[in-house]
């Protein structure tokens, strides 16, 4: 007899225990608008962690990134100062004429002056384009100064 009431004593704690489990979830939590952002914002937090220790990582490893030549010279032609059509322009000439590192273009006139007549001219040295061989002639005053200009 007392295992019958021991066992329903057992059932009657267990019933009990459900029921309280229960009950956290028969009303709405108040606070549940600030608890779904917070685990986003910590989720997002736990990603961003996670790529920053990795270029972390790699950056005392010593893995360079591939070589980039068009960022390199967008960030020069920036320094130059030259304004954001001009930018443009020589943008579109460097990938036009797929230069293998464009930054070439700002070490020398006379390289400047090749990859115009390869862009502008035919191969008698006829001018194709005299509105963009006369913008990046503009250009290339701009970029060598007065001095550079040879007709």
């Amino acid at each position: 007899m007392n295992l019958f009431v021991l066992a329903q004593q057992m059932m009657q704690d267990k019933s009990e225990i459900l029921r309280g489990m229960g009950s956290r979830f028969e009303q709405p939590d108040p606070n549940l608008y600030w608890k779904i952002p917070l685990v986003m914002l910590l989720f997002t937090g736990a990603i961003f962690l996670t790529w920053f220790l990795y270029r972390l990582q790699r950056r005392r490893q010593g893995v360079d990134q591939s070589p980039q030549p068009m960022r390199l010279y967008l960030r020069a032609m920036r320094e130059l100062g030259l304004p954001g059509p001009d930018l443009w322009y020589l943008y579109r000439l460097a990938k036009r004429l797929s230069l293998p590192h464009p930054t070439a273009l700002l070490v020398s006139v006379q390289y400047y002056d090749y990859i115009l007549a390869a862009d502008c001219c035919d191969k008698a040295g006829k001018v194709l384009n005299r509105a963009r061989h006369k913008r990046l002639t503009a250009i290339r005053t701009i970029l060598f100064g007065r001095s550079a200009v040879t007709n």
